[in-house]
C-alpha cells in the first residue's frame, strides 16, 4: 500500500474519483500530464476512473498504475488541415466542438456504473472543457475544477451551442472547489470571470523524495559553466529563451567557459534550429521523467523562462512544472521573466532560486557572471530549495492535502443535499 493510502483510515473514506482531462497518464508524458500521474498514483485505482479523448490514448498508452483505469470519452476529431487552414480550421474546429457538446458519448454506460462520487475536470484544450462540462451536468455530482494555465485568455473558439468563454465561466461558477496553479490564475479567473471559489487549494506537481540522490561533487571550477533547460519550448518561453542563449554566446565571444545545454524533444530542437545553432547551443536530448535528474544534477544552474511579450501575458500565471523538480536536483534555479509571473514570484517568496527580470541581454549576461563568480551563494540557495521540497512539496505531503481536499468537497456538498 502506497504511503498516501496510509494516511487515510479506511478506504472508504476516499471518495470514488473520476477525472477528465486531455492525458493518457503514461509515464513519459510532460507538463499537465506528468503532474497529474504524480499527483494520482498514490489514489487507490479500484476507486479512480479516468476519461481522454481517445485519440490522446492512441498516442500513448496509460502506465501502472492507471492500467486499466483510463477510458477515451470523445471520438477522433477529424483532423486541421495544413493546406488552406486558415480558411477551413474554424469551420473544422466548430464541427469538432459541437460533435463533443452534443453527439453520443463514448463509455457512458461506464461511468454510470462507476457512480462517481466526485468529477475532476481538469481541461488543457477546448476538448476536455467541453467534455467535462458535459459530463457534470449529466452525473449531478460535485465537481472540481484544474486550471494549470490561462488558455483560456484568448481563446475565442465557438460552437453553436457555446463558446470557451462562456463554458470556462459556468464550469467555475458551477464546481463545488477550485485546484489553480498558482494564486495568481486563482486571482486572475475570478476576476474575469467575476466568480469565487467555495473552496480552492494550489496545487503544484510534487516531487517523489526518496528518489532524491546526493548531487554529484562538482569539478572544481567546472568547465564550462552550464545552464540547462529541459522540458518544451512552446512560443511563450521561447523569447525569452532566445535572449538567454544570446546572452549566454556573447560570454562565450568573451572568452567565458559557458554553455547552454537543452534537453528537449527533437521537434522542438529542429523548430528553432538556426537560432540554436547561431548562438552555439548545445542539444542534450529528450530524457524520460524518471531518467532527466541526474542529468540535471550536472548542470550549475536550471533555467526557467516566461516570456516578456504582451502577446504571451495569460502564461504568467502558470507555474512551470519543471521549477519542482529542478528544486529536487540539487542545482539552484534561474527564473527568468517578469516580476509578476508567479515563478518568479514564488522564488522570490521562499528564497529559492536566482531572478532575472529583465529582457536587455546585457542585464541577462551581467546575471549569469555573478553566478559564475559565486558559487557558494549558489550552492545556498540549492540547499533552500532542496529543503522546501522535502517538506512542502513531496509527493506524500502533497497528495495528502489533495485527496482531503477532495474528501473535504465531496463531505460539504453532501450536506447541502
Amino acid at each position: 500500500m502506497g504511503s498516501t493510502q496510509r494516511i487515510m483510515r479506511t478506504e472508504g473514506e476516499v471518495p470514488r474519483l473520476l477525472i477528465v482531462s486531455e492525458v493518457s497518464f503514461g509515464k513519459s508524458a510532460m507538463g499537465a500530464g506528468r503532474t497529474l500521474f504524480n499527483l494520482f498514483e498514490e489514489y487507490p485505482k479500484e476507486r479512480l476512473l479516468a476519461c481522454a479523448p481517445a485519440d490522446y490514448l492512441e498516442q500513448e498508452a496509460p502506465d501502472v498504475p492507471f492500467q486499466g483505469r483510463v477510458i477515451p470519452c470523445a471520438r477522433k476529431l477529424v483532423g486541421e488541415c495544413y493546406r488552406m487552414g486558415k480558411l477551413i480550421n474554424p469551420m473544422i474546429r466548430l464541427f469538432n466542438y459541437q460533435r463533443l457538446a452534443s453527439a453520443p458519448m463514448n463509455n457512458w454506460r461506464v461511468l454510470l456504473d462507476f457512480d462517481p462520487n466526485i468529477v475532476l475536470v481538469c481541461p488543457i484544450t477546448p476538448v476536455c472543457l467541453i467534455v467535462g462540462h458535459r459530463i457534470l451536468r449529466r452525473l449531478r455530482r460535485p465537481g472540481v475544477v484544474y486550471f494549470m494555465d490561462d488558455w483560456m485568455a484568448n481563446d475565442g473558439s465557438k460552437w453553436v451551442t457555446g463558446n470557451v468563454q462562456a463554458t470556462t465561466r459556468h464550469l467555475l461558477k458551477s464546481c463545488s472547489g477550485w485546484l489553480m496553479i498558482s494564486r495568481e490564475l486563482e486571482a486572475g479567473l475570478a476576476a474575469r470571470y467575476q466568480c469565487k471559489p467555495r473552496k480552492s487549494l494550489i496545487v503544484h506537481s510534487p516531487v517523489e523524495v526518496g528518489k532524491i540522490r546526493a548531487r554529484p561533487k562538482s569539478r572544481e571550477n567546472p568547465k564550462p559553466f552550464r545552464v540547462a533547460y529541459a522540458g518544451s519550448i512552446w512560443p511563450w518561453q521561447y523569447d525569452t529563451l532566445k535572449l538567454v542563449a544570446e546572452a549566454i554566446c556573447r560570454l562565450q565571444t568573451d572568452g567565458v567557459a559557458i554553455e547552454l545545454m537543452l534537453y528537449t524533444g527533437l521537434d522542438f530542437w529542429n523548430l528553432y534550429e538556426n537560432t540554436w545553432r547561431q548562438h552555439e547551443v548545445r542539444y542534450g536530448g529528450l530524457f524520460s521523467y524518471e531518467e532527466v535528474r541526474p542529468e540535471l544534477s550536472l548542470a550549475d544552474l536550471l533555467l526557467s523562462v516566461n516570456s516578456f511579450a504582451q502577446e504571451h501575458s495569460a502564461s504568467k500565471a502558470s507555474f512551470p512544472t519543471k521549477i519542482t523538480d529542478y528544486m529536487a536536483a540539487g542545482v539552484p534555479v534561474v527564473s527568468c521573466g517578469p516580476p509578476d509571473c508567479a515563478a518568479n514570484r514564488f522564488i522570490r517568496e521562499h528564497g529559492c532560486g536566482v531572478l532575472c527580470e529583465t529582457r536587455d541581454v546585457q542585464e541577462i549576461e551581467s546575471v549569469l557572471r555573478h553566478q559564475i563568480t559565486h558559487r557558494r551563494e549558489n550552492d545556498d540557495i540549492a540547499r533552500r530549495a532542496l529543503n522546501l521540497v522535502r517538506m512542502e512539496h513531496s509527493k506524500e505531503h502533497v497528495s495528502r492535502k489533495l485527496y482531503e481536499f477532495i474528501r473535504a468537497v465531496e463531505l460539504a456538498s453532501r450536506e447541502q443535499n
